[in-house]
């Protein structure tokens, strides 16, 4: 099952990966400093913001949110491929 913050902590983990600041990723999305903290933190789940994080890094939102069962009927957490 998709964690209730997996959003949050993928930004998080893309920001830190590529060792961007929030202030200049919200500066190359054109949001603030907070709105990327809350996203971060889970009180954000704006999806057309987190889809601009998103596409910031390389990232389509259609291809993550593509899910395959497994063999317990759950799903699992989407992994994370590059747009080409």
């Amino acid at each position: 099952m998709v964690d209730q913050n997996f959003w949050g902590d993928l930004v998080r983990k893309l920001r830190t990966e590529h060792r961007i600041a929030q202030r200049t990723l919200a500066a190359g999305v054109g949001m603030n400093r907070s709105t990327i903290r809350n996203i971060e933190d889970g009180k954000n789940r704006d999806i057309v913001r987190i889809e601009a994080v998103l596409v910031y890094f390389g990232y389509d939102l259609e291809a993550l949110c593509q899910v395959n069962p497994n063999k317990r009927g759950k799903t699992d957490a989407p992994t994370l491929t590059a747009s080409p």
